[in-house]
Formats: C-alpha cells, structure tokens, sequence
C-alpha cells in the first residue's frame, strides 16, 4: 500500500464503472478500454501532457493469457498515442493474478513485479506516468511507483478507477 500519495484515481469504483471494466476485462471490448483511457484523457490531458514518458501496471502472465491482452497496456498505448508521449513497457509482472488474493496476498504478490534492465539509468530524473485501470489495494501501482522512485524517477500513477 502506498504510504505517500503519489498518483490519482479518476472516479470511484461503482456499479457503471464496473460495468465498463467487466465489458473490457471479461468480453475484451476495446471501445470499454477506449472509453477507460478517454475517462483519463477528458479529466487529465494536461496533467498527462506534463510526463516524459508513460509506461503501465503490468498484468500477470495468466491475465494476459486468459484475456489474449495486456489492458493496462491497451490503455497506455491509447493514452500515449493520444498525447504524443512515448510509452515504454517497464515493468516484468508477477505470476499470479491479484483479483482473488487478499489484501496481504496481494502485496506479497506485487513484490514479485520486477523493473526491466531498459529502465534503471536512462529514465532519471525523468517523470513518468504509470496506467492502471483499478486502485484497490494500492499494492500494483505502489509498487510500481516505488521501483522507479528507487531509480531516481519522478512517476506518479493514474488509475481510472478507485475502489472505496
């Protein structure tokens, strides 16, 4: 869990919300995805334009296999293509999958996400944006923040949704 907010949620998690990210995480609907990374970009673009470089939560190896995609990636993509802002994949994903894990679970289980050797050195000093679609724990994207700050990253991340 992150201990100092270092990102944002764009809305709280609610039935609608849900809705859109089972369309997209369940049937594999792009345009929920589109729709996700729009929610973003409407509430967002400025904020997002002021970022070196956008990168994503990685999903686990089962969650891209049962799904046939990586969503946080589809949304990152759709966001840097959008802003112009270079997108980088840096983050390795743990085994499991979050979403049946408890709260301990899940953090033992985000210790696992490692950064890519691309990361480390050039991106210092630099400000990057970390996509995810779903703040739960924080334990994701916490982490994923925490292994770049501890790169001498400025990173920040942005969830669409926020569960409360």
């Amino acid at each position: 869990m992150l201990k100092k907010q270092k990102g944002m949620s764009i809305f709280a998690y609610n039935e609608e919300g849900k809705a859109l990210l089972m369309a997209y995480k369940k049937r594999g609907s792009f345009y929920a995805g589109n729709d996700m990374a729009n929610l973003m970009l409407s509430d967002q673009r400025v904020f997002i334009k002021s970022f070196h470089l956008i990168t994503f939560a990685p999903s686990s190896f089962k969650s891209v296999q049962n799904l046939g995609f990586d969503h946080g990636e589809y949304m990152a993509e759709r966001i840097s293509k959008e802003t112009g802002i270079p997108l980088r994949a840096l983050f390795k994903p743990s085994k499991m999958e979050q979403k049946k894990l408890d709260m301990e679970s899940r953090k033992e289980n985000a210790e696992q996400i490692m950064l890519r050797h691309y990361s480390a050195e050039r991106l210092k000093g630099k400000r990057v944006l970390v996509i995810d679609d779903v703040f739960t724990t924080g334990s994701t994207v916490g982490r994923c923040v925490k292994l770049l700050e501890n790169q001498g990253v400025h990173s920040y991340y942005m969830t669409v949704f926020k569960l409360v």
